[in-house]
């Protein structure tokens, strides 16, 4: 049986217009709860200017209230699909441009573990 892995510690590289695009795609109240705001914090929230709202969101952020992936919807797990060739001597290189592939960011590295 072939040896299965998953990846573990996906570092994407998200920036910080990423974010804002998908924050304009959602509506306050969808924003507020994707940003893990607290009660008060979401009534001050749909109070905001779309300014605000985009300074609010990148600090919730940059305060690891939520992580940029999460807030995307983005793994930072993922297990790898059984046809991957683990003995193909670029399978590191394979599984780094799946992950960019399948999800459409780049990353900046990931752990592999084997998954028993």
């Amino acid at each position: 049986m072939a040896k299965r892995y998953k990846t573990t510690n996906i570092l994407w590289d998200i920036d910080k217009d990423e974010i804002l695009e998908k924050l304009d795609t959602m509506s306050v109240d969808e924003a507020a709860k994707a940003l893990k705001c607290t009660e008060k914090e979401e009534k001050a929230f749909k109070a905001m200017s779309d300014e605000e709202r985009d300074d609010f969101a990148l600090s919730q952020i940059h305060h690891n209230v939520i992580t940029a992936a999460d807030f995307l919807g983005i793994p930072t797990e993922v297990e790898i699909p059984e046809d991957f060739d683990n003995n193909d001597e670029d399978f590191e290189e394979l599984v780094s441009d799946w992950l960019s592939d399948t999800y459409g960011y780049c990353h900046e590295g990931f752990d592999l573990e084997e998954l028993m």
